[in-house]
């Protein structure tokens, strides 16, 4: 993925599937992953007494990995703006949540409905998203069609929302990816009609990624933000 001449983001592995991404600008031009976790020497925003960063949490359910791979690119990308992300499976909880100054939830669509993990966390931590500065992003097949890409317009999306008690301020919709190959039989021909029903590609060799990347990246700079916002509070 590009996200600028010269930048590299870099992931620090925290453990247990916990990845941070923080960078500061050593040079002209030129990013580094921070020597101290949490560091920032540049794109430092004002914040509360003094120059500080956004910390942002990223949660996400991911059961191919692509879901992961977008809360990654979208935690990257927040890194460029001098906000430090960590990037977590849903499962591993969020008991450090209160710290962040954003939380950003993300699951895909399996067999029509996001994971119950997420619904889960979200009954169980509504008073917490409701007070920080939140979002959510779904991913799935069904929003490959640009008229499935708003909460309006996507029923997966409708749905969840119409019946959670969260709100998020901020929601994304992103389309997934087809690769037949790699589900198990089952998946395989339930997603191959589900294809049939919605005119999508049903060739049981078809390995095609529906995500607009540069739809994800905008979204990355809401999500800042949004937590640059609650960090100068």
């Amino acid at each position: 993925m590009s996200l600028g001449v010269g930048s590299e983001p870099t992931a620090r592995l925290l453990g247990r599937g916990d990845y941070r991404w923080t960078l500061h600008l050593a040079a002209p031009v030129q990013f580094r992953a921070s020597p101290v976790a949490g560091a920032c020497s540049a794109n430092e925003r004002p914040g509360r007494g003094g120059p500080s960063v956004s910390r942002i949490l990223l949660l996400y359910s991911s059961f191919y990995g692509h879901t992961l791979k977008i809360g990654e690119f979208i935690g990257a990308e927040a890194a460029t703006r001098g906000d430090e992300v960590v990037v977590r499976p849903l499962a591993r909880g969020a008991a450090d949540a209160a710290a962040y100054d954003a939380i950003v939830v993300g699951s895909s669509i399996r067999h029509g409905k996001h994971h119950a993990e997420v619904t889960d966390f979200v009954r169980a931590n509504a008073e917490l998203l409701g007070r920080l500065p939140s979002a959510f992003f779904s991913v799935s097949l069904i929003a490959r069609k640009p008229t499935r890409q708003t909460p309006q317009t996507n029923q997966y999306v409708r749905e969840f929302v119409a019946k959670s008690p969260w709100q998020p301020r901020l929601i994304g919709i992103f389309g997934g990816v087809l690769d037949y190959q790699r589900y198990g039989v089952f998946d395989r021909y339930a997603i191959r009609l589900i294809m049939t029903l919605t005119k999508g590609p049903t060739d049981l060799h078809t390995h095609v990624e529906f995500t607009d990347w540069d739809k994800v990246r905008a979204f990355a700079a809401q999500v800042s933000a949004l937590a640059a916002r609650q960090g100068a509070t």
